[in-house]
């Protein structure tokens, strides 16, 4: 017979693979964002804010995705969030150089999304 324990270590981990799975599925909302934002970089008009918003994206999959046991998303994000974070106060300047990497990176990343579903 269970345990008193072993039966809430058992809904516990029910209750992570929920967590888990609805993570895995808002994988999906993020790979378009970031995905939209991607096409965004280079553009003059809108490449600051692109690259604000997915520094913004990568800090919050960085910290989720390796929690869920997404380990590679995890990784790539963190990757872009620290490549990104010195020019937090402001993203104009990032050069074109610095686009074509970060745009190498987002690749990477939108990849190891889009292998979750």
């Amino acid at each position: 017979m269970l345990s008193q324990l072993q039966k809430q270590r058992a809904i516990d981990m029910d209750e992570l693979e929920e967590l888990k799975n609805s993570f895995r599925l808002s994988m999906k909302d993020r790979h378009q964002v970031l995905q939209d934002l991607s096409g965004q970089l280079g553009n003059e008009n809108g490449s600051a804010a692109a690259c604000r918003e997915i520094h913004f994206q990568a800090h919050k999959l960085a910290g989720s995705a390796s929690l869920y046991g997404f380990v590679e998303v995890g990784e790539l994000s963190q990757k872009l969030d620290l490549f990104l974070y010195p020019f937090r106060e402001d993203f104009t300047q990032v050069s074109e150089d610095m686009t074509l990497e970060v745009k190498k990176m987002l690749t990477e990343l939108l990849s190891a999304i889009g292998s979750q579903f």
